[in-house]
């Protein structure tokens, strides 16, 4: 795992420790007030993990919990899915996943990957708060926090900025004299650093994107004349759209097709030649080697199964 030396003893510690905390719901710096009720922030756990491929068994399904997820990978280059999208896990790529949004961070390709992970939650006695982290940042901030999606690409320097605020948050989570006051501090601290990494982006510009991409299906993507009529230039239409989503466009393109694909099959009894034709496949049978990679099913299974 690519990390500096200096965070090292981190590793070995988590090797021993797996750090997770009684779900303790009292006030704290970060506790946040949504309509009459007050929430308050628990820690359950946090860590720097590795994780292998198993090819003995299917891929983890995506699974959901009322929980918010904040991890940075830093090693592999892999996949993961997120919100029911597959996306590569290359170093850098941060990731804020909300209660209820559909995920699993296992690899579902041969090799391996690492992150930091920091799971919390935010309760009362009646319950979790269901706000979306790009919302939560926002409220507790004052600030937009300029996140177009749910992840994005962090640069080397902010990937060691971003490590050395987890270091001061690690360190008071070990020491038996700190208490939730001191880690709340901490943590609120790299929320912070989140917010300023991202202050001055343009995250019109994925967003402008997606938006062309998803318009254009079922007809075809051309991305020199998307590139155009954005007035940028291709490279740098893609090197954005991937920064922001973890995916380059002609790669969202296609998954995307295949989404409404699965739509039509699950609402409609069209054919699969017909729905093959109408997302621009040349045969339903580059429509079905398509579709199996995706959702590891055959089109007629996955109608039978969803319906």
């Amino acid at each position: 795992m690519h990390i500096p030396i200096s965070f090292m003893y981190i590793i070995e510690a988590m090797n021993r420790i797996y750090i997770r905390r009684t779900r303790e719901i009292s006030p704290s710096p970060l506790s946040l007030r949504s309509g009459e009720e007050e929430y308050h922030l628990s820690v359950i756990h946090t860590g720097i993990t590795e994780h292998s491929f198993d090819n003995s068994r299917a891929p983890e399904r995506a699974h959901s919990h009322r929980v918010y997820h904040l991890l940075l990978f830093l090693s592999g280059n892999n996949s993961f899915l997120l919100d029911s999208a597959l996306l590569r896990s290359e170093r850098g790529r941060l990731i804020l996943c909300s209660p209820g949004e559909p995920h699993s961070f296992l690899p579902r390709e041969r090799g391996r990957h690492g992150y930091v992970e920091i799971s919390f939650e935010y309760r009362n006695g009646e319950g979790a708060l269901p706000l979306p982290f790009r919302e939560l940042l926002r409220r507790l901030s004052g600030k937009e926090a300029s996140f177009a999606g749910t992840t994005t690409l962090l640069t080397e320097a902010e990937i060691q900025a971003f490590l050395e605020c987890y270091q001061r948050f690690f360190r008071t989570l070990k020491d038996e004299r700190s208490g939730r006051f001191e880690e709340h501090l901490d943590l609120a601290g790299l929320f912070r650093l989140l917010i300023r990494q991202r202050e001055g982006r343009d995250v019109r510009l994925p967003e402008r994107i997606k938006e062309r991409i998803l318009s254009s299906i079922p007809g075809d993507l051309n991305l020199e004349i998307l590139s155009d009529e954005l007035g940028c230039s291709p490279s740098y239409m893609i090197r954005e759209f991937r920064r922001e989503f973890g995916i380059t466009p002609m790669a969202y393109f296609r998954q995307q097709r295949l989404v409404m694909a699965a739509d039509l099959l699950i609402s409609t009894d069209r054919s699969m030649e017909e729905i093959a034709d109408l997302f621009g496949f040349c045969d339903v049978f580059h429509f079905m080697k398509a579709f199996k990679t995706e959702t590891g099913l055959p089109p007629g299974k996955y109608r039978k199964q969803k319906r």
